[in-house]
């Protein structure tokens, strides 16, 4: 995997006018969570999220660990890119939530494999599958700014997890999305981890040279 320039802090988001940080994303979630509810052909965007993503990554899937989710709600589905990654020699892992302050860990996932339930709706591979450390990891997300400032859920997983993986070595974070979902500026603070890149359905961003 090429090496990635180092991180900077994540900037904290200024937002003036009395609006709190928490405040900020809780609105930018509505807006986003509505905004995905819009999208007209989700199916489609998949796809054209599958095939940007493997035109940038596509030379370097064999023998690398990748790991995606299991979309819920109105998620871009990355399921059409799973099965290509597999299909192309890539390890493909799932995230599985081991506490509530803990980073995910990964687990092995073939096409055809059985999931089960989780908390939130979620569906993992269950805990007798391998245990994986990807060398992507694929992210979903509310919002994210062209600089890689990510806005999930809330629970900062992701965050969390990110910033471990990075600490034991090398890790390339993508949030992929619709293209919708790129703004102008996400609302972060400093426990905010930023992504690599992102790829919607009409763009590739490289967040080093957008940052």
């Amino acid at each position: 995997m090429a090496g990635r320039p180092a991180r900077r802090r994540p900037v904290v988001f200024s937002t003036g006018g009395g609006v709190t940080l928490y405040s900020a994303k809780k609105r930018l979630r509505a807006e986003m969570t509505e905004a995905r509810c819009r999208i007209e052909n989700p199916a489609r965007a998949a796809k054209a999220v599958r095939d940007r993503f493997l035109s940038r990554f596509g030379g370097r899937l064999r023998g690398t660990t990748v790991s995606a989710y299991w979309p819920i709600r109105e998620e871009l589905d990355p399921r059409p890119l799973l099965h290509a990654l597999a299909a192309r020699g890539a390890a493909c892992a799932l995230p599985a939530a081991v506490g509530r302050d803990r980073p995910l860990v990964f687990r092995r996932w073939r096409p055809g494999d059985a999931l089960v339930e989780a908390r939130f709706g979620l569906r993992e591979p269950p805990e007798t599958a391998e245990p994986l450390t990807p060398g992507i990891v694929v992210a979903p997300l509310l919002a994210v700014d062209p600089s890689g400032r990510r806005l999930g859920y809330g629970g900062g997983y992701y965050d969390r997890t990110i910033a471990a993986l990075r600490q034991g070595g090398e890790v390339v974070a993508v949030g992929i999305g619709y293209d919708v979902q790129i703004r102008p500026g996400v609302p972060a603070g400093p426990g905010d981890v930023r992504v690599d890149w992102v790829v919607s359905d009409r763009r590739i961003v490289d967040c080093a040279e957008a940052g």
